[in-house]
């Protein structure tokens, strides 16, 4: 069982390395890992059991696959030790592959189950993109006495070097004060996102975009049209994540556009949503531009 349990984790990590990059996965591992699957029986361990469906989902994501790995997960988590806690890493990352329709609501559910267990901190440390997502969820559902009560207990946590503990920062405090509908501080902390940490520079743009859309200073929108697409077509940060994440952040540009010259093109709130759900969910900030569309007159 030893073996079967690190073969699986072993595929399951590389899986999700590779989705997270939007990279396709080698044939041979594919066919590797169905080789393994194939070996597990009803005679397995849960643990076993659970690597097997954390694989599957990964592998090809499903709403079948999520509910069915979801409730395994939920039914035998006392037997999940510190040890096997990449489970719980591996179900929240199957719902992010999903274009799932309660997928906030999912994530909050989530993501409150493993802070009542402590499952994001390993040996004193947070991963910054779990505190980053936390956060997140929290501000878009609006509950902001939680998002900042979690950025007191497990700021401490983060252990990073003092120029990315700023971008942190200054990303946190901007979810924070779009929230809280802060614009001109959405603005400021914009801003302190470093241009040399070329990772984060995809957030200060698309903070600052939606803060100076919702104070009506859409002119910025047309003003850094260039420097936003020049920057996703030649930042290497990008390029890594694949393109439909560069493309993503594309069509949320041209949608916002198009909402902008509402007037002006003659078109009608029925065609900006049609544009989007053309996109069959591949497009950034829907629900914040689905928003802005059923605003227009």
């Amino acid at each position: 069982s030893y073996h079967k349990i690190t073969s699986l984790k072993f595929y399951c990590e590389k899986i999700s390395r590779y989705k997270s990059k939007n990279n396709p996965l080698e044939e041979r591992t594919h066919l590797e890992l169905n080789v393994l699957i194939n070996q597990i029986t009803k005679k397995d361990t849960q643990i076993i059991q659970l690597f097997k469906l954390s694989a599957l989902i990964l592998q090809q994501s499903s709403i079948i696959r999520y509910e069915n790995f979801k409730k395994q997960f939920f039914d035998n988590c006392t037997y999940i030790d510190s040890e096997h806690s990449t489970i719980f890493t591996f179900l929240i990352n199957g719902l992010l592959l999903l274009n799932h329709p309660n997928r906030l609501e999912e994530l909050y559910e989530l993501q409150q189950f493993g802070l009542k267990n402590n499952l994001f901190v390993e040996y004193d440390t947070i991963d910054s993109e779990d505190y980053n997502n936390i956060i997140r969820v929290y501000c878009k559902m609006e509950k902001l006495d939680l998002a900042e009560e979690f950025i007191r207990t497990h700021t401490p946590y983060l252990h990073e070097e003092p120029n990315v503990l700023e971008n942190i920062h200054a990303r946190t405090a901007c979810q924070i004060a779009f929230a809280k509908g802060d614009y001109h501080g959405v603005i400021e902390n914009a801003k302190r996102i470093n241009l040399r940490r070329r990772a984060y520079v995809i957030e200060r743009y698309i903070f600052s975009f939606k803060a100076h859309f919702e104070l009506g200073e859409t002119d910025y929108i047309f003003d850094q049209s260039r420097g936003f697409h020049d920057y996703l077509r030649d930042n290497n940060s990008i390029q890594q994540l694949g393109d439909d994440y560069k493309i993503s952040y594309e069509r949320f540009h041209f949608v916002l556009v198009k909402i902008v010259q509402f007037h002006l093109e003659k078109s009608t709130k029925q065609d900006l949503i049609d544009l989007i759900f053309s996109y069959k969910g591949l497009i950034a900030e829907s629900k914040w531009l689905f928003a802005k569309i059923e605003l227009l007159r």
